[in-house]
């Protein structure tokens, strides 16, 4: 990409979190599990952290091609909680004294020491950081997102980081226009949260189902080939329809996950059975939708908001989704295919990684034609109002300058 454009909006983001990852043990760029470990041991020793958690392991990349095993987290410490959180953000691996930590009622298998869902989800309340280590994480991540030519984000979150948006806001100190969704478990506590110039609370984040990588996302059509399971469904159509209503009153906007058909089939059957609504609902994701459920979302004009970098990340041969599910893998994420049929799209990146440009030269690029779009289609999906009064240069594919109302708010170095 070359030129001069609107800034982006990143419609699906964990930007919080983003930014208390950088403070972590980052195993991305890892391509082995001793690699891994060998990272986390590093921490373990030299840190001087109460808790280490190591963030962003992909076993797709490694070289076994296997977790990581409990046992391997016990051998570099007995003492001090370990975490390692794969990328999907819905399974992760601890150590016995991590294990120990996590109250009852969350989905865990001590033994194994594996979390599923709600613990992972939710990491970084159990394992709480600082109020002020959440403001410093949201600056930080601000930094690094309008490097990214990033002007507006969709953040999921907790009241907390809400607060802290907000407060930083009055001090003049938040540059991005951020629209928070609060996840359901904390919907008691939403009446307490205020609005302020650039941080507005657009929704509610519902989770119906979990993720490809851990095997949880739920299936139907698209049976996994390596586990006879048909992953996990978190949330069934009844609830769907009291969150509807519910948003409907308070003027919300839902933003429910929902990767696998078989969930895709039950948040589409909640709208379905609730009726006409106003408010633009969005599903998150949508990665295996079938024929039918793509038509049944376009005619009622869901909004769907997906992941271009997931094609390039996963929907080549040999990658993620063809080990999940053989020769099916191919009916992945049918951008180009939705947008033929007239649906609504938006695009964000879930961190994965969080560059728009990847996205957009991901979804351009894509191997099958139902994923392809043109460059000024996915340009325009990666903006929106907030990016009006903003501009953009990218030369390279790299950003160079951004500017939010004339104003630069980065500059490359060697620009």
């Amino acid at each position: 990409m070359d030129g001069v454009f609107k800034g982006f909006v990143d419609h699906h983001t964990h930007a919080v979190s983003y930014g208390i990852k950088k403070t972590r043990v980052d195993l991305s760029k890892t391509r082995s599990t001793s690699e891994a470990l060998s990272l986390v041991r590093k921490e373990v020793e030299g840190s001087g952290k109460k808790i280490v958690i190591a963030e962003d392991w992909d076993e797709t990349l490694w070289e076994e091609r296997e977790f990581p095993k409990k046992e391997e987290l016990d051998n570099i410490s007995r003492e001090k909680p370990i975490i390692m959180r794969r990328i999907c953000g819905h399974i992760a691996v601890g150590n016995t004294p991590a294990m120990d930590m996590i109250p009852d009622g969350y989905m865990v298998d001590k033994e194994m020491g594996i979390m599923y869902e709600d613990v992972v989800l939710y990491l970084n309340e159990i394992f709480k950081p600082d109020y002020s280590e959440i403001k410093e994480a949201i600056l930080m991540m601000q930094e690094d997102f309008l490097s990214l030519g990033i002007v507006g984000i969709n953040d999921i979150c907790i009241p907390e980081y809400h607060r802290a948006y907000t407060e930083l806001d009055r001090q003049g100190k938040i540059l991005i226009k951020v629209k928070t969704f609060i996840t359901d478990v904390h919907m008691d506590e939403i009446n307490s949260l205020e609005n302020t110039g650039h941080v507005e609370l657009a929704g509610i984040k519902i989770f119906t189902d979990g993720s490809i990588g851990a095997r949880t996302a739920a299936v139907k059509e698209f049976k996994y080939v390596d586990t006879d399971g048909n992953g996990i469904l978190l949330k069934h159509r009844e609830y769907i329809k009291e969150m509807i209503q519910f948003a409907e009153e308070k003027g919300f906007v839902l933003a429910i996950h929902a990767i696998g058909d078989r969930a895709i089939g039950e948040v589409l059957a909640g709208f379905r059975e609730y009726g006409d609504f106003n408010q633009p609902h969005r599903i998150e994701h949508f990665e295996l939708a079938t024929d039918d459920q793509i038509k049944e979302a376009v005619r009622m004009g869901i909004i769907l908001s997906m992941q271009p970098n997931f094609i390039k990340n996963w929907s080549l041969s040999g990658g993620l989704y063809e080990d999940a599910f053989g020769e099916k893998y191919k009916k992945n994420n049918r951008v180009g295919l939705i947008l033929r049929s007239g649906g609504h799209i938006v695009f964000g990146s879930d961190g994965m990684p969080y560059s728009p440009v990847y996205g957009i030269n991901s979804v351009v690029s894509a191997p099958f034609e139902e994923q392809r779009i043109e460059m000024q289609q996915a340009i325009e999906l990666y903006t929106d109002v907030e990016s009006e009064n903003t501009e953009v240069i990218i030369e390279n594919d790299l950003v160079m300058e951004t500017l939010i109302d004339g104003k630069i708010v980065f500059r490359r170095d060697d620009a």
